[in-house]
């Protein structure tokens, strides 16, 4: 008894439940993020609508022996026949140059028509509105086949069209038009393909004079697949949203990452493994940014991080975090020195060639240690970080420092500074980078014993 009586509060909850997921999925940026989605969806349908219509209609035309010229000749003649008062009968004779005519102009017309509304959705945003009315005019064009038929059997003239069989491929063709409504994963298209699916069945059943049996199961066959495309656009919509978030992610993480998190349950354990690591830093940035504006300063920013992402991201390398003007990434697994030094090396070649159109060159400074650390996620469970830490990190950051002028004597005038652990573990993976000097021996803050390091002149 108590289960019944706490059966309408839970299907309640439920419902809400799934009304709010569903207003989730058309609101804010997930709206913007489905913008591109959708209109890739309308491109691919539009492709598969030149397919069908084209099909259709040389099904109708060249093996059912449909003629539009007739076709177009019954309703001329009931047209005709209704503002004279008058019997007025057109005909169109197979073979005749009208009768060719007609099929070429059915042809070319919907070619142009479609070539329009190609060039619509390539060159211009009036698709989001357009695609309603193309929705009606997909329905208005198939609705037109029962029109001709019901005017060719008022005026007794040979359309070549059979209501039988046009009886049968309309619903069919509905059914299609419903469904793709679904996958244009936008539930106000859906509901338009739906809702014009119905009217158009009704309106054919009405025009082909069917029996009642009849079309009542091909109307109740459209209603139910209008509540399956309903429900099936938010599943579509669901999935197309999380792989859009996924690319977006992929901005911010690596892809390999990701992969690796999600292998392992959304979380990785926090573990000591032995990394390369690379900060990066422009060297003298306030002085640089001084006279730009807001907009001007992140663009100089954001055109030097683009130089080297690209080089971390193809040596699998895990962009940790930024750091103002600078950046922390690190390279695990096999190879992983080699790696780190070899990205080290692309990006400063990078920057050197984009420094070629800039009218104030940007200097840098790159420091690469080897070493073990804790990688792993870290952070409270409704916020994680896949980020390193350690001392490994801390004298990363001491030898980056010693290419800044506040380094005093100690400065090494250089845009790549290498610890020697990371030459060594390198050569042993096969690579030498001869253009590094050294080494020299520099003190490292909290470390007893200098450190040995190679560097790059600036």
């Amino acid at each position: 008894m108590a289960t019944a009586l706490r059966l309408p509060g839970t299907l309640f909850q439920h419902f809400d439940g799934l009304r709010r997921r569903r207003l989730a999925l058309l609101r804010g940026g997930a709206r913007q993020l489905l913008d591109a989605t959708e209109w890739e969806v309308e491109r691919v349908l539009h492709v598969g609508r030149f397919v069908l219509w084209t099909g259709l209609l040389a099904l109708l035309v060249f093996v059912l022996g449909a003629s539009p010229g007739s076709m177009m000749a019954s309703l001329l003649s009931v047209g005709l026949s209704a503002v004279t008062g008058q019997s007025v009968t057109l005909r169109v004779e197979p073979g005749s140059a009208v009768y060719w005519l007609a099929i070429v102009g059915i042809f070319a017309g919907g070619g142009l028509a479609w070539l329009a509304y190609w060039l619509i959705l390539a060159r211009s945003g009036a698709w989001r509105w357009l695609r309603f009315l193309v929705i009606a005019i997909d329905v208005l064009s198939l609705l037109r086949f029962a029109v001709a038929a019901r005017a060719a059997a008022i005026t007794g003239v040979d359309a070549g069209i059979s209501s039988t069989v046009l009886a049968s491929i309309v619903p069919a063709v509905l059914v299609l038009h419903v469904l793709s409504g679904a996958v244009r994963v936008n539930p106000f298209t859906a509901g338009a393909s739906g809702v014009t699916a119905l009217l158009g069945q009704i309106a054919t059943a009405a025009l082909l004079e069917l029996p009642p049996v009849q079309a009542g199961t091909q109307l109740g066959v459209l209603i139910l697949t209008n509540f399956l495309a309903m429900n099936l656009v938010f599943i579509l919509r669901g999935m197309a949203l999380k792989a859009a978030q996924e690319g977006v992610l992929e901005r911010f993480v690596p892809e390999g990452l990701t992969q690796r998190i999600a292998t392992a349950g959304g979380t990785v354990p926090a573990r000591v493994v032995p990394v390369t690591i690379l900060i990066a830093d422009i060297r003298g940035f306030t002085t640089i940014s001084e006279p730009l504006g807001p907009t001007e300063a992140v663009a100089l920013l954001n055109g030097f991080f683009a130089t080297m992402v690209g080089p971390l991201a193809a040596e699998g390398a895990v962009l940790d975090k930024y750091l103002g003007d600078g950046l922390l990434a690190f390279v695990e697994g096999e190879q992983h020195a080699a790696r780190g030094l070899r990205a080290a090396r692309t990006i400063v070649r990078a920057v050197e060639e984009s420094n070629r159109d800039r009218p104030q060159p940007i200097r840098m400074g790159i420091a690469v240690h080897s070493a073990e650390a804790f990688v792993g996620s870290i952070g409270a469970p409704a916020r994680m970080e896949y980020t390193i830490i350690g001392d490994a990190v801390n004298v990363t950051s001491r030898l980056e420092g010693l290419m800044s002028s506040k380094a005093g004597a100690e400065r090494i005038p250089a845009s790549l500074v290498v610890s020697e652990d990371s030459v060594r573990a390198a050569a042993r993976d096969g690579l030498t980078l001869p253009e590094l000097q050294g080494p020299v021996q520099v003190a490292v803050h909290g470390r007893a014993q200098p450190l040995d390091v190679y560097y790059l002149p600036a």
